[in-house]
């Protein structure tokens, strides 16, 4: 998390630190607080951010498994626009255009998780 953030030469820093996402000051030099606010890692399970634009933060991070995380990864499925609003788009479908990039992703989250739903019928 922390190298992801902080150490330019992680390859994923483009992806973390290099958008601007922080650790909070609460987590960033202590892992005894990270524990007490998110307790001991479940099986089958890593720490996601549930706002994948947002902070590693108390409230903004839960462990989740790796379906679930998949909801949540910020791919093709939200895109800036140049007016300076997102659209939504999944697997060929236009959802939309939104004013926030949260909008647009809470749009694309819950037309990927109707499909999941339908396959787990």
């Amino acid at each position: 998390m922390k190298q992801r953030c902080y150490y330019k030469k992680h390859t994923n820093y483009n992806h973390y630190g290099g958008r601007g996402i922080k650790v909070c000051d609460r987590w960033l030099n202590s892992y005894d607080n990270f524990l007490a606010d998110m307790g001991e890692r479940p099986n089958g399970t890593t720490l996601d951010r549930k706002e994948p634009s947002g902070d590693y933060t108390p409230q903004n991070c839960e462990w989740s498994n790796a379906s679930r995380q998949q909801l949540n990864r910020n791919v093709r499925g939200t895109i800036k626009l140049p007016s300076g609003r997102y659209g939504a788009r999944f697997k060929g479908k236009y959802l939309g255009t939104f004013d926030t990039e949260s909008e647009a992703h809470n749009v694309y989250t819950f037309q990927k998780e109707v499909v999941l739903f339908d396959k787990d019928k």
